[in-house]
């Protein structure tokens, strides 16, 4: 097999050096895993970035004390809850919300603005997401088939929490069931 010499930078080096150290691994086998772990990564997910986005997120988000539930099962949950304990589950969402979107305001700083398509993505794992950037403004869409009108209304409350935490002025919403709409400015 042919040998190829790639040039990188002395400090990513060091990097994989401790790495491997710390893995008790050669630096050629932690390096061949690393590749093998990234071709997978574009085959499954068309990019790394993403991939690796997708792990903050879903890793803040656990961290926070997010739970993965079938969509369905946390909609027929929400469907029959009294009116006084959906109240409560809205209400924490929004601030579990609101906590999430300041930590990606510390994280990302305005940047969070150019990622946030992939960022509700996650957050909203259910949801095709749209995002349209423009000149200061945002237009975005989430859309499931599958919400309900109170599953509707706790994803509007907790992307408006989100949003505002993260530092963006919301213009305009509009929602019917399964269907938020918002148009916000930053």
């Amino acid at each position: 097999m042919a040998r190829r010499l790639i040039p990188i930078s002395e400090d990513l080096l060091n990097e994989l050096v401790r790495v491997a150290s710390s893995e008790g691994s050669s630096l050629r086998v932690i390096v061949e895993d690393i590749i093998k772990d990234a071709i997978k990564v574009f085959r499954l997910r068309g990019s790394l970035k993403e991939a690796v986005r997708e792990i903050e997120v879903l890793e803040e988000v656990r961290r926070l004390g997010g739970y993965v539930v079938p969509a369905r099962v946390f909609y027929e949950i929400l469907e029959n809850l009294s009116n006084d304990v959906y109240e409560k589950i809205v209400s924490e969402m929004k601030k579990t919300s609101s906590w999430y979107g300041s930590i990606l305001k510390a994280k990302f700083g305005k940047n969070s603005v150019s990622i946030l398509k992939s960022i509700l993505q996650n957050y909203f794992l259910d949801s095709k997401v749209t995002v349209k950037n423009s000149e200061g403004k945002i237009s975005l869409i989430l859309s499931s088939p599958h919400q309900t009108e109170k599953a509707t209304h706790a994803t509007r409350e907790s992307l408006l929490a989100l949003l505002k935490s993260m530092g963006l002025n919301v213009l305009n919403v509009e929602s019917s069931e399964g269907v938020i709409v918002v148009e916000a400015e930053y």
